[in-house]
């Protein structure tokens, strides 16, 4: 089975796998000859002994069904199968996948604050629209990449890939140096403002057309 002769690119590859899963309920075994065959690219992790393969709801994200597999050593683990199709296509980067590890732990730390506690104590509602499905919590003067950009060059944090990372019980990215997680969240927090704004409004928003000046 050649993926890469079989399909001209990623996006048709993608919509393949992606509707087969669909297909699957939450729990049932995986047995199809596309996916086993699939999670063989994987780039990180051996998949070629596994006892179980089944769409299972992420530790993180309660709402959504990640793909998952049990091992005789690993109870149960996910497994990115777009990170499998960017290596098909020779499209995955080790480097470039450490750096959005460490952004999105960076990002995991700004939620915990300021921000965890404007979302509770404030009315679900969108604040453009009056929305009240899909409501998320926007920075709404100075974007996080900016904020995010200003406390690197205030720390001289020019390259981020030697920082490390580490997966919590719940499957989020975290920060392994307490020092840099705690001066950052205080960082944020002292800067930040926030608004309630629903996902499509966000979307439109982005980041208010402000670019990172770090190219990583």
């Amino acid at each position: 089975m050649d993926f890469k002769q079989d399909y001209k690119n990623m996006k048709q590859l993608k919509k393949f796998i992606g509707d087969i899963l669909k297909e699957y309920e939450e729990g049932e075994d995986i047995d199809n000859i596309y996916i086993r065959e699939l999670i063989k690219h994987h780039p990180t992790k051996d998949l070629s002994n596994i006892n179980w393969l089944r769409m299972l709801k992420q530790k993180r994200n309660y709402n959504n069904l990640s793909l998952q597999y049990g091992t005789d050593e690993i109870e149960n683990d996910d497994i990115s199968w777009n990170s499998c199709i960017r290596n098909i296509f020779g499209k995955w980067d080790i480097n470039k996948n450490k750096i959005d590890d460490i952004k999105k732990a960076f990002r995991n730390v700004s939620n915990t604050g300021t921000k965890r506690s404007y979302h509770l104590k404030t009315n679900s509602i969108c604040c453009i629209c009056n929305n009240l499905y899909n409501i998320q919590t926007d920075h709404k003067d100075i974007p996080y990449i900016k904020i995010f950009d200003d406390f690197r060059i205030e720390n001289n944090l020019q390259t981020i890939i030697n920082i490390e990372t580490y997966e919590d019980d719940n499957d989020m990215i975290q920060l392994k140096d307490k020092k840099i997680e705690k001066e950052w969240l205080k960082y944020h927090d002292d800067i930040a403002n926030y608004q309630i704004l629903c996902r499509s409004c966000n979307m439109r928003k982005g980041s208010s057309k402000y670019k990172s000046i770090f190219k990583d």
